[in-house]
């Protein structure tokens, strides 16, 4: 198990490099100067060069990207060129806020995903599997943005039961930080727990069709325990394949839920350091996001190792 998790990590480490230098080289081909955008209005020839030098844009893009890649493998991220301040810095202040987000959304993604296909495979071909499997086809469809904006009128405009936008940190209490990600982390969800509830519903269809099911029931198991422990476990694998690819787009996607929500996290820090051309800052955000998931199919790989034993070899 050692060396198939060595072997992903061995994978692992060159697209992290091959998406940050495709990022870098896209950036600096992006239109405008940040050294214009920093020298402010009217400035110099002088001036724009002499800031470029300072920031070393004037040097060749290869070398620019060698002398970022080093500094990033000890931490170093640089300094923002909108107010000096470190990257690392200002990606742990928002971390909290889109960590918060981005766990209550998968935890939900789970939980009713989970429960909502299981509850179709074992009624299977009625009325509630029919309901549940329509409902979650129409959820597909709903953009995440459309959803918030739905959530907002009926929950905090209408009703009054939730607040419509901000964040507090888990220090000022459960209710006041988890009444503030109901909403945001429901919209985040809604597409993931839609397409887990059906890829569940599915696996779980075919397991209990499987001779060995049948077997297990007539050794006397109780119902629970076959379902816990012969036909969830093999239903699984295709339920971490989706969820590993919906946690990369729910990441991605707190950049629309939290401008909606007015979150202070690291998507409305994207949106601010593209606006503002802070290359250092949008390079950060790049590496740690892609970093993350690339953690997250690392252990989604190494999940399949033990789900089936088979993928080591």
């Amino acid at each position: 198990m050692t060396r198939y998790a060595l072997r992903r990590l061995a994978v692992a480490l060159p697209i992290l490099v091959a998406v940050t230098f495709c990022v870098f080289v896209l950036v600096d081909l992006a239109p405008g100067d940040p050294a214009a955008a920093i020298a402010g209005e009217h400035p110099t020839a002088e001036r724009i060069a002499e800031i470029r030098a300072s920031l070393g844009l004037d040097e060749p893009l290869l070398q620019r990207y060698g002398s970022w890649l080093l500094d990033a493998l000890q931490a170093n991220l640089g300094s923002s060129l909108a107010n000096g301040q470190a990257v690392t810095d200002a990606i742990g202040d928002r971390l909290p806020a889109t960590l918060s987000l981005v766990v209550v959304a998968m935890l939900i993604t789970l939980l009713l995903g989970l429960a909502a296909g299981l509850a179709a495979a074992l009624r299977h071909g009625r009325m509630i599997d029919r309901a549940i499997t329509a409902v979650a086809s129409a959820a597909i469809a709903l953009p995440p943005f459309w959803v918030a904006l739905v959530l907002v009128m009926l929950f905090s405009v209408q009703a009054r039961w939730l607040p419509a936008i901000g964040y507090q940190p888990l220090s000022a209490g459960l209710w006041p930080w988890l009444s503030h990600l109901i909403l945001p982390a429901t919209a985040l969800s809604l597409l993931p727990m839609a397409e887990v509830a059906l890829q569940f519903r599915q696996a779980m269809v075919t397991v209990l069709r499987q001779d060995y099911i049948t077997n297990a029931e007539a050794r006397g198991l109780t119902r629970p325990r076959v379902l816990g422990k012969h036909a969830a476990k093999n239903a699984a694998v295709p339920v971490t394949t989706v969820f590993a690819y919906r946690f990369a787009q729910v990441l991605g996607g707190t950049v629309a839920i939290e401008s909606v929500f007015d979150l202070p996290g690291i998507g409305r820090l994207a949106v601010t350091s593209v606006l503002n051309r802070d290359i250092p800052v949008l390079l950060g955000l790049v590496a740690f996001t892609t970093l993350i998931v690339l953690v997250i199919n690392l252990l989604v790989d190494i999940s399949y190792g033990y789900f089936n034993p088979k993928v080591r070899t």
